[in-house]
């Protein structure tokens, strides 16, 4: 138990600390794409605080570990893996920039961080679930 919730742990800062590093160095948004939940709350009621965005991101994290810690004992475990690596480094930086209701530039720099935070993460989330 102590060792899924520090590996729970590891992934959720690892890839939110990535992204604010890359941030810093190129001048990107990807922290804001990553932690952007403007899609779920209506932002001309209220701004939800870092925080809040922080625990969406947390819950989502909790959903993709859990999924994999299970998967890790069938056969499904590397194509699901492979799968879900794909989509959350590629695809999903752009379904997430096209839904974002306040406005988010992508540019090459952005998609190649969102790409190099997303590998790390699977080669992080591949190292913690496999047995």
């Amino acid at each position: 138990m102590k060792t899924h919730t520090l590996h729970y742990l590891v992934l959720v800062m690892s890839i939110v600390v990535l992204a604010w590093c890359w941030d810093d160095f190129f001048n990107t948004p990807i922290a804001h794409l990553l932690l952007n939940v403007d899609f779920l709350i209506d932002y001309t009621v209220r701004q939800p605080s870092l925080a809040e965005e922080f625990l969406y991101h947390a819950i989502t994290t909790f959903i993709i570990y859990g999924l994999f810690v299970q998967l890790a004992r069938t056969r499904l475990y590397i194509p699901a893996l492979l799968i879900f690596t794909i989509f959350s480094s590629t695809v999903l930086y752009f379904i997430l920039g096209e839904q974002a209701v306040r406005p988010i530039t992508l540019t090459t720099e952005a998609f190649t961080g969102w790409v190099v935070i997303h590998l790390i993460f699977a080669a992080l989330l591949y190292r913690f679930t496999k047995k």
